[in-house]
């Protein structure tokens, strides 16, 4: 059984490496785009706040498995943003 912020850190894999197809070698993403780009409510419920923690949370999740550092903002709100480095995995 996962946790729902692991499945949403398996979608931003996802997205992530389509973007390496695409031949992008950095990706920079905050919480609002990671909201907007897959269905978080699908994933984690409906959520008056926007579900921002669980979205910082799968985004540390998936610096795990994709190289990445934190460039702006705090750590679960709506501005955190980690720059991915695609050419390392």
């Amino acid at each position: 059984m996962q946790f729902k912020y692991q499945d949403l850190g398996e979608g931003i894999i996802k997205l992530l490496k389509q973007r390496k197809q695409n031949g992008e070698n950095i990706m920079v993403i905050r919480a609002t785009e990671v909201k907007r780009l897959l269905d978080v409510q699908k994933i984690c419920g409906p959520c008056r706040n926007g579900r921002y923690a669980v979205i910082c949370q799968a985004m540390k999740y998936a610096s795990d498995r994709i190289p990445a550092k934190q460039i702006d903002g705090n750590y679960e709100s709506s501005n955190y943003t980690l720059e991915y480095q695609l050419n390392l995995f």
